[in-house]
């Protein structure tokens, strides 16, 4: 409104090719500008559309695709989150992640196989688990996984409502947090995280500084201004609560 913009907002739902006929669309509509977020690991119609109208990603895309991005860095959060966890005794730690076709699941797994190694973790792929975004992914994956008794004493979650539903089989089963099991979320939803039974560590993904920052971007595109920072990376961080025990 402040720059006397019209929006269109449509939904992929998380389908490649539903991404690029909306690209098609409105490219056709002759639309300013659009900000994006990649659904996939196919980037390459990102650089063919790049080439024809001003784009700007709310991801982590590769360097090949030459884009402007504004995201969270994939590579601090498994920093933050090894870091928190190993300073806490934690060494046999279980992983749910998102389906590797959805690249920054792709990085996150990465940056934490190679955080894992230095701090001198073993990464046993029979701890990482896949699993959907919502509470019953989390619920669902959370009794296979108690189910295999496999040694662990903490899970890192790929975001806080798949920590939620783990921790909702946890006390429908009486395994006690953080007791038992130490269980540490990913967004901070500060409506919901702060006031669970047992409130949820989690890591702090910044969301509304994305969007701000996206559409400043865009605008500079849009106006042909001069662009300090083709990717801007905003660095996540630890909000402690009562989910994770210290072990040491």
């Amino acid at each position: 409104e402040k720059n006397n913009y019209n929006l269109f907002v449509v939904d992929s739902r998380f389908k490649y090719e539903i991404q690029e006929n909306n690209l098609k669309a409105f490219l056709n509509r002759m639309v300013d500008g659009i900000i994006i977020y990649p659904c996939e690991s196919k980037f390459s119609y990102l650089k063919k559309y790049g080439s024809l109208m001003p784009i700007v990603n709310i991801m982590q895309t590769p360097d090949y695709t030459n884009s402007y991005y504004v995201s969270n860095d994939s590579k601090v959060y498994a920093h933050q989150i090894v870091n928190y966890l190993t300073k806490k005794g934690h060494k046999k730690i279980a992983i749910i992640k998102y389906y590797d076709k959805f690249y920054p699941s792709k990085l996150r797994s990465k940056f934490l196989r190679e955080e894992f190694i230095k701090h001198g973790i073993e990464y046993n792929d029979s701890l990482v688990f896949t699993a959907g975004p919502h509470t019953e992914d989390g619920y669902n994956i959370a009794e296979k996984i108690f189910a295999q008794n496999i040694d662990f004493t903490s899970i890192i979650c790929w975001n806080d409502l798949v920590a939620i539903g783990v921790m909702k089989y946890c006390s429908d089963n009486n395994i006690k947090i953080p007791e038992e099991i130490s269980i540490i979320g990913s967004d901070n939803d500060k409506q919901i995280t702060p006031y669970l039974k047992i409130p949820l560590t989690t890591v702090h993904l910044y969301k509304n500084e994305i969007g701000i920052k996206a559409a400043e971007m865009l605008f500079k595109l849009i106006n042909r201004e001069k662009i300090k920072e083709k990717k801007i990376l905003f660095k996540p961080f630890v909000v402690e609560r009562k989910s994770v025990r210290d072990i040491n």
